[in-house]
């Protein structure tokens, strides 16, 4: 999908849906973070609110102690920072579509949550709660253009 300014890429699943949803769930993946729902819940909303996009941008923040969302056009000038987070791995920057996350996001019973790459179908990434009692999986958005 494409408009002027941007251009989403996603996997094809046509006529291979509950085959693919099975080999998905079974990927071995790798952690990169794990933190509370209910927090990164508020902070998603929050910067939904500010925002005219719906692309935000999610990494660790510099001291590797929190998560950094990158809101494009916000109307506030404060950092948004989920900071109940574990950093299990270093990752860069992931952009995702974020009305789409929050819904992934608020599935969840409360709790921790934990986003994994999959290598396996092209860097997906999967959202899981506490006890993989539920999974989402994205495919995030490619870094915008400068």
């Amino acid at each position: 999908m494409s408009n002027d300014s941007m251009t989403v890429y996603s996997p094809r699943i046509q006529q291979q849906y509950p085959d693919m949803v099975s080999k998905l769930r079974q990927s071995p993946g790798f952690k990169l973070c794990e933190m509370d729902k209910k927090e990164t819940l508020d902070q998603l909303k929050l910067a939904l609110q500010t925002t005219e996009r719906d692309l935000i941008g999610i990494e660790p923040t510099v001291d590797g102690k929190g998560i950094q969302l990158s809101v494009p056009r916000s109307d506030i000038e404060a950092e948004l920072t989920i900071e109940d987070v574990t950093i299990v791995q270093p990752f860069d920057c992931i952009y995702f579509q974020l009305p789409f996350l929050i819904q992934c996001v608020n599935t969840f019973p409360s709790g921790r949550i934990s986003m994994e790459r999959v290598p396996e179908f092209n860097d997906a990434i999967r959202i899981s709660s506490d006890g993989n009692t539920a999974t989402t999986t994205l495919r995030p958005y490619l870094p915008p253009e400068s």
